[in-house]
């Protein structure tokens, strides 16, 4: 099947977008024409050329790009903003495939661009680049992203930079702000403006130039002391700083300054959306949700111990009830599960299962969608690591409103659904007398561990996605014409034949959904909590050496915390990345996760500020017995009326002098204190010696032979040698 995003390149170079299909028909662009606008052609005409190999199927985007949503400079978000406000209607789902046809397009074209005050070409540039590039928020940012000097300050000459002044001939033509300006409007910006007085840009201003730009001081009748502000032409002016008011603010902290910290947690941080409305079809809009389990599971690692209960995220389409995706484990909740959840609804569920010993046909769980809406938690919802993936994957995020659960109604009630049947049939499982006095701990009875829990999991999601017939369920009159049971299975199927589902790769997919940080680059390798990684790319660019003369610099990561064994280098404005490995100075972590790890560099730390005290004071101790030791040193040493010359003249016979003395002090020997002491007073080993036979025969066994002796014997072994 082919399916909306699918991207196909032909023998001849053509690189194509598939926009939207009906399974016979379809509109393609060509994603590198300057001015390519949708093309109708048959599908049949791109199967038959994938038969003959005429036309491939490309896996991996050559259009996308990653940005990290906290990467992105403000100005470029607004560009963003700007043309999805004009567009965002033309590319709904209820003007498709009306917005490809050359007929229709024009007419829509026209009303949007009246409506929105811009000219027709305006328009059309901004859906190329929407449909060219995937159809997603992010192909909406200036294609100027990587190019000019990116938050470098560019070094003002003698000539005013910016518009002339209006009135330059009597009040001059003004002057650059210059970095010591910006160094005052920063002063005066953490001064008056991150403060809970509440003072508006403008105040902020005037009273930068009070504290300034003044050239002197005068007195009122008062005798209050007012400053003299310089000349007009001589200071910055209000426009002038307002460009740098906008470009240094730090939105987040001047409302936390000058609102509470609680009021902008409660108040003013965004969230991207929030909406009930149903899904009008399927991966129109999902739900997920996160509770734990009410069944206790045994270690897969040790079935003696008892790990507890785990954590359930479900994703459910709205539209058909069906469940796409899910997640079951000890993560969470938190944004780790949620991503695993998620990551589970949009990628393939034939190899997923077949990982639990589970063979089911593509026909059985045919999920791999990306939604167009995600109905969430306001937890996980408004976490940073969300706003990254929801703009790689152009996936509008709707959170529920606190205590307000019945908006993720679908998902609740599966939830409950499960739990019953888990209560009733699983070993393990929370019974309502659980922890009441003289009740059974359930605990004990556990029998399944994450793996067989997978496993139960798995069957009782196909049983719903295929058998579950919802009596509650409203079918419209599309469905009850066509005969469409409320199974989520024939819903599904129904509306997918019918709408144009959106896929993404899996790297994508993952990548999108990992935490995300940033990694220093250093002269010993690529250091990320206080671990050190390295990869092919550094190796081949010298970024070691480079680090080594120039000093650090910072790149953008993805990461697991779950297993910190590789991190991954997002290439800015391009899908490639670079898999970095651990050291192999850092064997010791390998197949740690970060929450180890921490407690790991935690506790070597507490251990090193234990010891360190021990440490001062062994180190007090050695510097004060090596200065004694000196100090006795010198004393002993007597004083001389010889030269120089005369006290280093003799050192070689010295010395031998010396080694001569110390050979009878440092000499090994076996023979024991006490002996020893004995033989030296009798002065001869005789004394100490008392072993059979005779004393006489001992003497002879142990005195050495004469000289005249000796030769006689070696030259009668010579002899006997030589017969």
């Amino acid at each position: 099947m082919l399916y909306a995003n699918d991207i196909f390149k032909w023998a001849d170079g053509t690189t194509e977008r598939l926009l939207w299909t009906d399974g016979e028909i379809g509109y393609f662009i060509n994603v590198l024409a300057n001015k390519g606008i949708p093309m109708k052609k048959t599908i049949s005409e791109y199967l038959l050329g994938i038969e003959e190999q005429r036309v491939i199927k490309v896996e991996q985007d050559p259009m996308a790009r990653s940005y990290p949503e906290d990467k992105i400079p403000d100005n470029y978000k607004m560009v963003r903003s700007s043309a999805w406000e004009v567009i965002q209607e033309l590319v709904s789902p209820q003007n498709e495939p009306e917005i490809y046809h050359r007929s229709t397009r024009g007419k829509l074209i026209n009303q949007t661009a009246e409506r929105h005050g811009v000219q027709r070409k305006t328009v059309y540039k901004y859906l190329r680049k929407y449909w060219q590039r995937g159809r997603t928020l992010n192909a909406l940012l200036p294609d100027y992203f990587n190019s000019g000097a990116n938050g470098k300050t560019r070094k003002a000459g003698e000539k005013k930079r910016g518009r002339p002044r209006k009135f330059k001939d009597s009040l001059g033509e003004g002057v650059n702000v210059t970095s010591r300006d910006i160094e005052k409007f920063m002063k005066a910006l953490d001064k008056y403006y991150y403060a809970q007085k509440g003072y508006s840009p403008k105040e902020v201003y005037n009273l930068l130039l009070a504290d300034f730009y003044s050239d002197d001081f005068r007195y009122n009748d008062q005798g209050v002391k007012l400053p003299v502000l310089k000349q007009v032409n001589n200071v910055p002016s209000l426009r002038q700083f307002l460009y740098w008011f906008d470009e240094k603010l730090d939105i987040e902290r001047s409302l936390r300054s000058r609102k509470g910290d609680r009021n902008f947690e409660l108040n003013e941080r965004p969230i991207l959306n929030s909406s009930a409305e149903e899904g009008l079809w399927a991966t129109y809009k999902y739900q997920i949700d996160a509770t734990i389990g009410d069944i206790y599971l045994r270690s897969a690692y040790n079935p003696n111990e008892i790990i507890g209960r785990p954590v359930i995220y479900f994703v459910i389409d709205v539209f058909s009830r069906m469940i796409v995706g899910y997640y079951v484990g000890l993560e969470g909740p938190s944004w780790i599960g949620m991503a695993m959840a998620l990551a589970n609804a949009m990628t393939d569920k034939v190899s997923f299962c077949a990982k639990y010993e589970k063979k089911i046909t593509r026909e059985e769980w045919a999920c791999h969608f990306v939604p167009e809406a995600l109905m969430c938690d306001r937890g996980e919802g408004e976490s940073k690591s969300i706003e990254t993936a929801c703009h790689s994957l152009n996936i509008r995020i709707e959170n529920a409103a606190p205590y307000r659960a019945d908006w993720k109604g679908i998902v609740e009630r599966y939830f409950r659904t499960t739990n019953e049947y888990i209560k009733r049939r699983v070993p393990g499982a929370v019974l309502p007398d659980f922890n009441t006095r003289m009740g059974q701990d359930y605990r004990l009875d556990a029998k399944l561990d994450l793996y067989d829990f997978n496993r139960l999991i798995i069957e009782l999601i196909l049983h719903y996605n295929n058998n579950n017939y919802m009596e509650n369920y409203t079918r419209n009159t599309e469905l009850i014409a066509e005969d469409v049971n409320p199974i989520p299975r024939e819903l599904w199927n129904w509306s997918i034949k019918r709408s144009i589902p959106r896929v993404f790769d899996e790297k994508r997919i993952i990548l999108s959904l990992m935490p995300r940080d940033t990694a220093t680059v250093t002269a010993d390798g690529i250091r990320f909590k206080k671990l050190l990684y390295t990869c092919e790319k550094a190796i081949r660019e010298e970024w070691y050496l480079k680090a080594n003369i120039k000093g650090s610099w910072k790149v953008n990561i993805s990461y697991d915390p779950r297993n910190m064994n590789n991190l991954y280098i997002w290439n800015i404005g391009s899908s490639e990345f670079e898999i970095c490995n651990l050291a192999p100075s850092q064997k010791n972590y390998y197949n740690q996760d970060l929450n180890e790890l921490d407690y790991l560099f935690d506790l070597r730390e507490y251990e090193r500020t234990q010891l360190e005290q021990e440490t001062r004071q062994s180190q007090s101790d050695l510097n004060a017995i090596v200065g004694h030791i000196i100090h006795e040193a010198k004393n002993k040493v007597p004083k001389t009326n010889k030269s120089k010359a005369a006290q280093v003249r003799n050192i070689r016979e010295n010395r031998k002098n010396e080694k001569e003395l110390n050979r009878k002090t440092e000499k090994f020997s076996l023979v024991p204190k006490e002996v020893k002491g004995t033989a030296e007073k009798s002065g001869s080993i005789d004394s100490i010696i008392n072993l059979s036979p005779s004393k006489e025969s001992i003497e002879k066994s142990y005195a050495f032979p004469k000289k005249l002796d000796l030769l006689k014997r070696k030259m009668r072994e010579r002899k006997d040698g030589d017969k």
